[in-house]
C-alpha cells in the first residue's frame, strides 16, 4: 500500500482503549490496528477509515431511511446507539453494535442494511473484499492501486484548466478533433504520460476516467481528470527546493502550463 504522505497522524492505545471502555464496544481488531498504524484516512479514494463516531447516526434516526425486517441485524430502536466507523465516497456507512456479533452497512441508496462479520483479515484486505462486494465489476483492484491519503490538515490542492487553443492544429480536421471532448481526453492522456516519463512517478495509476501521478517530493500528486477532458489538479503538501530549478511543484506547473493548461 502506497502512503501518500510521510504525516501520518496515528492513533494512541490508550484512545481507543479509553473509547472501547466509555461506549462498551468492541472495536475490530484489525480496525484498530489500521488507525495505531496509519491513522485516519481515505483508501483508495473509495473508503473513509474514521475514528469511532457515536454521534453519527443519531440525526438520521427519524427520517426512516432503513428497513428493520426480520432479516436486519439491528432494530430501529437500536440505530442512535451504533458506531460508525468508516464510509465510503458514496455515503455508505459501516456500522457496529455493543449487541451486535460483527458490523453492518447502512447504505445510501438502498433501505436493507447488510450484515458484515468481523475475519481474520487485515484490515485492508476487509476493505478490498468490501469494495469488490460494494461496486462489484466497477471496483477492479488491478485498477485501484491501493495506496492511502493520512488526513493530517497539511494537504494543499490548486485546480487547472485546459486552454483548448493549445490543443489546436493547422489542418481543419485536427482542429476540429481537438476540440471534442474526445480530442480533449487524448491530448490530457498524452501529456500525462509525456509528464511520467519526465518525472517517473513513484505510483501511477491510470483508469478510462482519471490519471494520478504520486511523487514523494509533493506528499500528493497529480491528478488529470479525463471524463471532462479539461481539469488537471495538483494535491500537495511540501515541496523541497532546488537551488537551480526552484521547487518540485514549480517544475510541474511550469510543464503544464507549457501544455497549455494552467
Amino acid at each position: 500500500m502506497y502512503i501518500v504522505s510521510s504525516h501520518k497522524q496515528v492513533c494512541v492505545l490508550e484512545e481507543l482503549d479509553a473509547w472501547e471502555q466509555q461506549y462498551n464496544v468492541k472495536l475490530p481488531q484489525a480496525y484498530r490496528e489500521f488507525l495505531l498504524g496509519y491513522g485516519q484516512g481515505t483508501y483508495t479514494n473509495l473508503w473513509h477509515i474514521e475514528m469511532p463516531d457515536a454521534e453519527r447516526l443519531k440525526e438520521f434516526a427519524e427520517y426512516g431511511l432503513w428497513e428493520y425486517e426480520q432479516e436486519s441485524p439491528i432494530t430501529a430502536s437500536q440505530l442512535t446507539e451504533c458506531i460508525v466507523i468508516g464510509s465510503t465516497i458514496d455515503g455508505d456507512m459501516l456500522a457496529l453494535h455493543r449487541d451486535v456479533e460483527g458490523g453492518f452497512w447502512l447504505p445510501r441508496h438502498s433501505e436493507q442494511i447488510t450484515a458484515v462479520s468481523w475475519q481474520q483479515l487485515p484490515w485492508e484486505d476487509f476493505m478490498k473484499q468490501e469494495l469488490r462486494r460494494l461496486y462489484g465489476d466497477a471496483y477492479d483492484s488491478a485498477a485501484h492501486k491501493a495506496y492511502f491519503e493520512p488526513w493530517n490538515g497539511r494537504q494543499q490542492h490548486e485546480f487547472l484548466m485546459l486552454r483548448s487553443e493549445h490543443v489546436m492544429e493547422q489542418d481543419a480536421s485536427a482542429i476540429e478533433f481537438a476540440n471534442t471532448l474526445e480530442g480533449k481526453q487524448a491530448y490530457l492522456r498524452e501529456i500525462a504520460a509525456k509528464l511520467a516519463e519526465q518525472y517517473v512517478p513513484d505510483l501511477n495509476i491510470q483508469t478510462p476516467y482519471t490519471g494520478k501521478l504520486f511523487y514523494r517530493a509533493l506528499e500528493g500528486y497529480v491528478r488529470f481528470n479525463y471524463a471532462y477532458g479539461n481539469e488537471v489538479a495538483l494535491f500537495y503538501e511540501s515541496s523541497p527546493v532546488d537551488a537551480a530549478n526552484g521547487t518540485f511543484l514549480d517544475q510541474l506547473r511550469q510543464q503544464l502550463h507549457a501544455a497549455g493548461i494552467e
